[in-house]
C-alpha cells in the first residue's frame, strides 16, 4: 500500500511539473524589457533617456538609456508622497497632496534640485504649456498656476467642477482636458487662462483617470467605466467612437495610431490593435502587472506598478525572447 501511494505521489509530481513546464513555455508578445523595484509608483513621465516616476518619496529619477538595465540616479525627496510629475526641459513639477506643486531642476539629473513652489493642500495630477501649469485638486478644483518664474510661481486662476474629486489634467495649446470622479472629464477654454470657460461635459466619462492625445484622437481610460476613443478633430467638442468595458479598472492609457495600451489595476495590461479606431482589437494581455499608469513612447511602454514600481514593456508580435 506504501509503495502504491509513493508512485501515485510520483506520477502526480510529473504531472505537475510537465504543466508547469508547459506554462513556461508559452509565449506572450508582451515582454518585459527591464525593472526596477521603487516600490509602490504612481505616475511615470519619461524625456530622453530618463523617467521620472512618482512614489512614496517624492520623484525617482532613473536613467533608462540602457533600456534592460534602468538604474535609479537620485531622488526629489518629499516628506510625503508624489502623485503627479510632469518634465518640461530641465524641470520637473510634482503634484503632492501634502505639498502642493513642487518644482525641481534637474539639469544635473544626480544632484536635482527643488527650487520653488506653490503651496497647496491636496494637489495630485498635474500638466504644463507654456510656462503654466494646470493642477487637479483632491477637492475637485482646476488651479492654473504661473511658472515663467518657476522660484516664484503665483496662482492665476481656478475653476470649480463641482463634481468630486479631481482626477485627470491634460493640457493642450488653449484647451485643458480635467476629470472629476462625479462629472467626469471637462473640456476648459483656457485661452485667458485667468478665467477658464467650460465647453462641455464628455457624457459616461466617470472616473476618468489617464489620457493619451494621439493626432485627432483621444485615448481615455475611466477606471471602473473602461475605455473610450474619442476624436477631437475639433478639441473643444470632443465626440466618442467607440467605447468598451474590459471588466476591470482601466487606470492608464497610451499608445498611437497602431496599438493601444491599457493598464489596468486588476486585470495587468492589455493591448489593442487600432487600425479601425472606431472597433478596437484586442491582440495580447498580460495579467502579472498592476499598473497605476503608462508612458509610451511610440517603442516602449512604461509602467508605474502598485507592486513592483517601474517597469518597461515592448510589444513583439513575433514573441521572441531577447
Amino acid at each position: 500500500m506504501i509503495a502504491k501511494n509513493r508512485l501515485s505521489i510520483i506520477i502526480i509530481m510529473f504531472g505537475i511539473m510537465l504543466i508547469l513546464n508547459a506554462c513556461d513555455s508559452l509565449e506572450t508578445p508582451i515582454k518585459r524589457v527591464g525593472s526596477l523595484n521603487i516600490g509602490t509608483a504612481y505616475r511615470v513621465f519619461v524625456q530622453d533617456n530618463f523617467a521620472f516616476v512618482a512614489n512614496n518619496d517624492g520623484v525617482v529619477i532613473i536613467d533608462i538609456s540602457r533600456r534592460d538595465r534602468p538604474k535609479k540616479v537620485a531622488l526629489v525627496e518629499l516628506n510625503e508622497a508624489a502623485f503627479g510629475v510632469y518634465a518640461q526641459d530641465n524641470l520637473v513639477f510634482i503634484a503632492s497632496p501634502a505639498e502642493g506643486l513642487v518644482i525641481a531642476d534637474v539639469q544635473e539629473k544626480s544632484n536635482p534640485k527643488i527650487i520653488g513652489a506653490y503651496v497647496s493642500g491636496g494637489i495630485n495630477e498635474v500638466c504644463v504649456n507654456d510656462h503654466i501649469a494646470y493642477t487637479s485638486t483632491q477637492q475637485g478644483e482646476l488651479r492654473i498656476i504661473n511658472v515663467e518664474n518657476p522660484t516664484r510661481p503665483y496662482l492665476l486662476g481656478t475653476y470649480d467642477a463641482g463634481g468630486g474629486p479631481g482626477l485627470m489634467v491634460a493640457c493642450l495649446e488653449n484647451i485643458v482636458y480635467f476629470s472629476t470622479s462625479n462629472n467626469g472629464l471637462d473640456v476648459l477654454d483656457v485661452s485667458d487662462s485667468s478665467s477658464p470657460v467650460k465647453t462641455e461635459t464628455i457624457a459616461r466619462t466617470q472616473g476618468a483617470k489617464d489620457i493619451q492625445v494621439v493626432g485627432d484622437l483621444l485615448y481615455l481610460s475611466c477606471v471602473g467605466n473602461g475605455v473610450r476613443v474619442l476624436s477631437i478633430a475639433n478639441r473643444l467638442a470632443p465626440k466618442t467612437i467607440t467605447s468598451f468595458n474590459n471588466g476591470g479598472e482601466a487606470w492608464g492609457v497610451g499608445g498611437d495610431s497602431k496599438t493601444l495600451w491599457i493598464g489596468d489595476l486588476q486585470e495587468g495590461i492589455e493591448l489593442y490593435d487600432m487600425s479601425n479606431p472606431k472597433a478596437p482589437v484586442l491582440i495580447a494581455q498580460d495579467p502579472h502587472y498592476a499598473p497605476h499608469d503608462i508612458f509610451f513612447d511610440g517603442e516602449y511602454a512604461y509602467l508605474a506598478d502598485q507592486d513592483r514600481g517601474f517597469i518597461i514593456l515592448e510589444y513583439r508580435e513575433d514573441g521572441r525572447q531577447q
